[in-house]
């Protein structure tokens, strides 16, 4: 479009006005409002005629990135020796992409001049939060930016990286209460009695930087003495590239419950009077009552624990490369020689906090201060461009739900094949085409890829 352009290039530059949201450290929350300005500045040709610099546009990008190390043993011809290589792959995939033409309907190019495009970008409500984990040269991140698309070979783009966080879910808790469970506890293969014991957590559904209450109960059965009963969160993070995956498992937050009389061993005898007694009906009677008992206890919170959960812990997240999972643990310590520690886990997701907020009073503001060198009476200002009518695209498709629960709030639960590669064939690759940004970024991907290059394209040539 437009003249070819041998002159001095022009500039785009983007000014982003901060975000309005409350508690949002800076990161612009999901469904509330981007605005800022662009200024474009365009020069002649060295004919004297203007440069056309095409249609410009504004657009979101948000994409996940994993590199994880491997090793293969291949071999060398010099040493004459198989050699152990170390080699990495590297994954990406688009979360959210969505464009917006600057500029009045009616000029549907730049010329030479200077500009200034005023915009607003609604955030899709369904984004996650930001991420960033690296460890050595292993990573995985979900990052955002903000950058121009115009021709090129006339102005130089701008690009503005920025944090997203995820809008909070529903403010209704999510309690979880385990019932009561009896457990046969064992030191060296000899039985040693029971130990029974429940636990509820307020809400499974926790908030970066909130706090959690934790109740627990339990009666000892066993000859074993309870040293400590543990409350853990834990954090695990697991990113795959290809056939390749990488992952870490970090303990987050603690707790300890207080001890009791209920925490106290019995005597051999007491133990053998209760395995004499297993199938007599007065003592099934007593153990419903006991359940009863620890049942009502833990309703009373006699017996509770809270934990702070850091606010820097990453969101649980389910994605395409990238997965976190958050567990809680309630683990009785026993004492003795290889006595079994019981234990049960529940599963947490950790959200955004209700406290943050967008601040939906703030009127759209736009940056109208130009870089300084300008003369404000030579500057075309341009219609605000918004985006309320146009749907983001979300993973290389049109996306529904209204908040992070919607998407990616729940837990996943890993399997030994959870990496495995998907099964590649001509189906599965026209419906990766039908549902990408990019078919050809995306076809080039695949053939890079060394498991759908030997199953399907060495097959159609």
């Amino acid at each position: 479009m437009g003249n070819s352009h041998t002159g001095t290039k022009g500039d785009l530059s983007i000014h982003l006005n901060p975000p309005s949201g409350v508690n949002t450290n800076g990161a612009y929350l999901a469904g509330s409002k981007i605005t800022g300005t662009v200024y474009a500045s365009v020069p002649a040709n060295d004919d004297g005629n203007y440069a056309d610099a095409g249609d410009v546009y504004i657009q979101l990008k948000g994409k996940e990135k994993v590199k994880v190390r491997y090793h293969e043993t291949e071999f060398d011809e010099i040493e004459e020796e198989e050699q152990r290589v170390e080699k990495f792959e590297k994954k990406s995939r688009n979360i959210v992409k969505l464009k917006i033409a600057l500029g009045s309907d009616d000029k549907d190019s730049i010329q030479e001049g200077k500009y200034a495009y005023p915009f607003e970008i609604q955030v899709p409500e369904q984004l996650p939060t930001s991420m960033k984990i690296k460890d050595d040269e292993e990573y995985c991140r979900i990052e955002y930016k903000i950058e121009t698309v115009a021709n090129k070979k006339v102005v130089k783009n701008d690009k503005k990286k920025i944090k997203i966080l995820a809008k909070p879910p529903s403010s209704e808790p999510l309690s979880n209460f385990v019932e009561p469970v009896t457990e046969k506890i064992s030191t060296c293969c000899c039985g040693q009695g029971e130990i029974t014991f429940g636990a509820k957590v307020d809400d499974t559904r926790i908030g970066a930087g909130e706090k959690m209450n934790v109740d627990f109960a339990c009666k000892n059965e066993a000859t074993v003495e309870i040293e400590s009963v543990e409350a853990t969160i834990h954090e695990y993070v697991e990113w795959i590239a290809g056939e390749h995956k990488y992952h870490r498992n970090n303990e987050i937050t603690k707790g300890t419950f207080q001890k009791d009389e209920s925490m106290d061993q019995i005597t051999k005898t007491a133990m053998k009077t209760n395995r004499e007694n297993e199938d007599n009906d007065l003592e099934r009677g007593l153990k419903d009552e006991l359940l009863k008992e620890i049942w009502h206890s833990i309703q009373d919170g006699s017996n509770n624990v809270t934990l702070d959960i850091p606010l820097l812990a990453h969101h649980t997240y389910s994605g395409a490369h990238i997965h976190v999972v958050h567990t809680l643990t309630v683990q009785i310590l026993t004492s003795g020689l290889l006595s079994d520690s019981p234990s049960i886990t529940i599963p947490l997701a950790i959200v955004t906090p209700n406290h943050v907020s967008d601040n939906d009073s703030i009127e759209p503001k736009y940056d109208y201060d130009p870089p300084e060198d300008w003369d404000m009476n030579n500057i075309t200002t341009a219609p605000a461009a918004h985006n309320y009518e146009s749907a983001p695209i979300f993973g290389g498709a049109y996306v529904s739900g209204n908040t992070e629960e919607d998407i990616h709030v729940a837990p996943i639960q890993f399997t030994d094949n959870s990496a495995d590669p998907e099964q590649a064939s001509l189906p599965a690759l026209l419906q990766k085409i039908d549902f990408s940004i990019n078919a050809k970024s995306t076809i080039q991907e695949l053939i890079n890829d060394v498991s759908w290059n030997r199953q399907l394209f060495s097959t159609l040539q």
